[in-house]
């Protein structure tokens, strides 16, 4: 939370400093980054936690780590011979500047993946709070420096970078120094058995975390597209806002959850179901400030950021549901990677991508306007989340009566 109350803080100065023009070269990049980046490391980062052998889990760890390295290569090569065809597509020809820090991007964010998902089967919680707060120092520091400087979209994204490579080092640290024995056991065999034992995360989960990302990213690509870089903007701007505490509040509590979650299903299985009724219930309250937020951002918004933002504070009022759904639904929807069902949230995953991208199409086609294009996301998606957390609950009361049989 402090991380994020520093790039919160922080945004006043930059939404003064930057043009919404530039917010949607930001949006453009972060969209492409966040489509790639989930799958640096093929998800095997994801099952670390879950093997109670420490040997599997340190060559699980040492499979996330070759990944995060091998990936950022195919897409360094991808971003030169197709760079300037994806800026043509979405009529942005000065994103082609900027295509090759996807590769940066992808391989500090992987790194990053693995350690922390490392650290978290440790439970060192305040180590990987730390760096959040790094991260959050660090971006805002770059993004203002750039805006002083005039460096435009440039500013923006490689302050964005900087954010996502900013911990890597202190869990690395850490990590060697706490963990060397375990690290010891990782070798060539012993990697490529746990990739094999665990080979549904890269060949399932994989595909359902690109499926994931692109429902959560396509919306400000297709704003770009449909109404213009500027109002990408806007609306990159009011999801960056109130999106990104919330999903570093989720990310934390779903880590968090997680862990413990995997120690039940090793340990007491027939808790699982307690645990997921505990958090939902403490994430429904947490939602009520989320929708009092979005109500007011209209007002709030021109005199935070500026009276050129007055659109953004729109975009937020009509998402807000959305917001609330995810804060709820997306930390318990690890549940479904713990019980190895990847195949449930693949479904969702490519079901809630169409569902937002035909619906959006389709609002702009029969010629609505911006906010009546959002709207018509906001709903389709916050029925989407509602799908999802209906199919967790049913797999986690699945497992659980599945256990007391046994």
């Amino acid at each position: 939370m402090a991380g994020q109350l520093v790039a919160l803080a922080a945004s006043p100065v930059i939404t003064r400093l930057y043009t919404p023009h530039e917010f949607g070269v930001l949006a453009v990049y972060v969209s492409l980054l966040g489509v790639v980046g989930v799958a640096a490391n093929l998800r095997y980062e994801i099952a670390i936690p879950i093997p109670a052998d420490r040997r599997v889990a340190a060559n699980l760890f040492g499979a996330a780590i070759a990944a995060a390295l091998l990936i950022p290569t195919a897409v360094l090569a991808a971003s030169f011979v197709l760079g300037d065809e994806v800026s043509a597509l979405l009529g942005m020809s000065e994103l082609a500047d900027y295509m090759w820090l996807l590769a940066l991007g992808t391989c500090a964010l992987g790194l990053y993946q693995a350690l922390n998902y490392w650290a978290l089967r440790h439970r060192d919680f305040r180590r990987i709070a730390q760096t959040k707060l790094t991260q959050g120092f660090g971006s805002a520091l770059v993004q203002i420096l750039g805006g002083v400087l005039n460096a435009g979209p440039l500013g923006l994204i490689v302050g964005q970078l900087v954010g996502q490579a900013a911990g890597v080092g202190t869990l690395a640290l850490r990590t060697l120094r706490r963990d060397a024995q375990d690290l010891a056991q990782i070798d060539p065999r012993g990697v490529r058995d746990a990739a094999r034992t665990y080979r549904n995360f890269p060949l399932i989960s994989s595909w359902s975390a690109i499926g994931n990302a692109l429902g959560l990213r396509l919306p400000a690509l297709l704003m770009v597209g449909f109404y213009g870089t500027a109002v990408g903007g806007q609306f990159s701007l009011g999801i960056r806002i109130l999106a990104t505490p919330l999903s570093i509040i989720s990310l934390s509590l779903s880590q968090v959850y997680l862990s413990r979650l995997a120690e039940l299903r090793n340990e007491s299985p027939t808790g699982m179901g307690h645990l997921f009724d505990s958090m939902t219930r403490n994430l429904l309250v947490a939602s009520v400030p989320v929708l009092a937020a979005g109500a007011l951002a209209p007002w709030l918004f021109p005199v935070i950021f500026g009276t050129q933002w007055h659109q953004a504070g729109l975009f937020v009022q009509a998402s807000m549901t959305t917001f609330a759904a995810q804060l709820v639904v997306v930390p318990v929807s690890q549940t479904l990677n713990i019980l190895e069902r990847q195949d449930l949230q693949l479904a969702w995953d490519m079901g809630r991508l169409i569902a937002v991208a035909a619906s959006m199409w389709v609002a702009w086609a029969s010629g609505l306007s911006p906010m009546g294009t959002v709207l018509v996301y906001a709903a389709v998606s916050t029925v989407a989340y509602a799908a999802l957390f209906i199919v967790t609950r049913q797999g986690i009361i699945h497992a659980s009566l599945g256990a007391t049989h046994e």
